[in-house]
């Protein structure tokens, strides 16, 4: 544990809960957003997904206006190796095992 009282593994499954359940694709180009580091999620309607080159050149479609307000979000929670850790827990990991030093599962644990 570290000093806010939470571990690691429940660091890692707080990370892994706030990501989508489903593959997520652009509504206009359908390019596959999991894939990418940045997207856009329309906070005005259920649903739309733009890939940045579709929002920076304002696409509108099926109600959605390039007006609305947005919300940028990354992929950091798409799973590397196991579904189990996301890319966000897996640099976590990382940063850990270079602060306290390998094999040290204790500390990392409390990091």
């Amino acid at each position: 544990m570290n000093e806010d009282g939470h571990s690691l593994s429940d660091k890692v499954e707080d990370i892994y809960s706030t990501c989508p359940s489903e593959r997520r694709r652009c509504v206009y180009c359908h390019t596959d957003l999991d894939s990418t580091n940045v997207h856009i999620k329309c906070a005005e309607c259920t649903d739309v997904y733009l890939c940045v080159d579709c929002f920076s050149v304002g696409v509108e479609i099926d109600g959605h206006a390039s007006s609305h307000d947005y919300f940028v979000e990354d992929a950091s929670c798409i799973p590397v190796f196991r579904k189990e850790w996301s890319a966000a827990s897996e640099l976590h990991l990382l940063d850990a095992l270079e602060i306290v030093g390998w094999g040290n599962w204790v500390d990392i644990e409390e990091y």
